[in-house]
């Protein structure tokens, strides 16, 4: 498997390699279910396509819990970067996913709120 970041291409510019970088698509982030009643338990994922050799994924449910070793499973081109979580309180909660690439510079983020009813 290649370490290439799928989103970069080389390039030739007066003779010499030039990186050329095209931002990467945004996170296909979801939860699920994203609204039920306490206690509620929650599958939240996103599709990686970049594939970083340093990916660091975490995943923040808005109640005080961050899980920074979510599930990483690799089906070849893609991974999919899950963890579930259960609220216990009522209330409006934000689901924040992050990837970060620290070689590269790189972070992305996408939120989805989540409503725990009575």
């Amino acid at each position: 498997m290649s370490n290439a970041v799928p989103w970069t291409g080389l390039t030739r510019r007066y003779g010499k390699p030039t990186i050329t970088v095209t931002p990467p698509e945004p996170l296909e982030f979801m939860v699920y279910p994203a609204q039920g009643r306490a206690p509620l338990r929650v599958l939240a994922g996103f599709v990686d396509y970049h594939l970083f050799p340093d990916m660091i994924a975490q995943f923040d449910f808005g109640d005080g819990t961050v899980v920074t070793n979510p599930t990483v499973n690799n089906s070849g081109s893609v991974q999919f970067v899950t963890s579930e979580h259960s609220y216990l309180k009522p209330g409006l909660y934000t689901v924040t996913a992050t990837l970060r690439s620290p070689s590269l510079g790189y972070t992305q983020t996408a939120t989805q709120p989540v409503i725990v009813d009575d």
